[in-house]
């Protein structure tokens, strides 16, 4: 930020003593420094160079654990369950991992091979809005075996190899 307006500083210091030492009145002299540093400030302000400040902002702590504190108020304590936060990111995770795998979550047919690679009842598990936290820790060690794994179906997005 400081260096930044450290062109605008300088030519308000430096027109300040000019007009001081040739015989201005002081006030006077600083007025028209401050006008002189206004104006650079504006200038520079205006004529953006598209350069991004450097180094990077950092990212603001409220901000990185937003996420993380949301999925931890998703928790039930007082009743035990997930609730429909938690489960949706479930959901999101466990399609991308089917998905690596040929499986389809929203299709009825899969419902016995999601069983069989998450656990029995993992189907129907998935399919609600809420869940016991017993049952959630288990979809989710389950899907952490799935991405040990290796896909079997390619991904769309990756080239393959020459």
């Amino acid at each position: 930020m400081i260096r930044r307006h450290l062109g605008a500083v300088v030519t308000a210091v430096l027109l300040a003593s000019a007009l001081a030492v040739i015989g201005v009145e002081g006030w006077f002299a600083v007025a028209w420094g401050v006008a002189a540093g206004v104006l650079v400030a504006v200038g520079r302000a205006l004529v953006d160079d598209g350069e991004p400040p450097w180094p990077p902002r950092r990212p603001d702590a409220r901000q990185q654990t937003s996420a993380l504190s949301g999925l931890a108020w998703g928790f039930n304590p007082a009743t035990g369950e997930a609730g429909p936060m938690v489960m949706a990111r479930i959901r999101r995770l466990a399609g991308r991992r089917l998905a690596r795998l040929g499986l389809d979550l929203d299709d009825d047919a899969a419902a016995s091979a999601v069983d069989a690679l998450l656990g029995p009842g993992a189907a129907a598990h998935l399919a609600t809005r809420r869940l016991p936290m017993a049952h959630a820790a288990s979809l989710m060690t389950g899907l952490e075996r799935l991405a040990a794994q290796p896909p079997t179906v390619p991904d769309p997005q990756q080239e393959p190899h020459p």
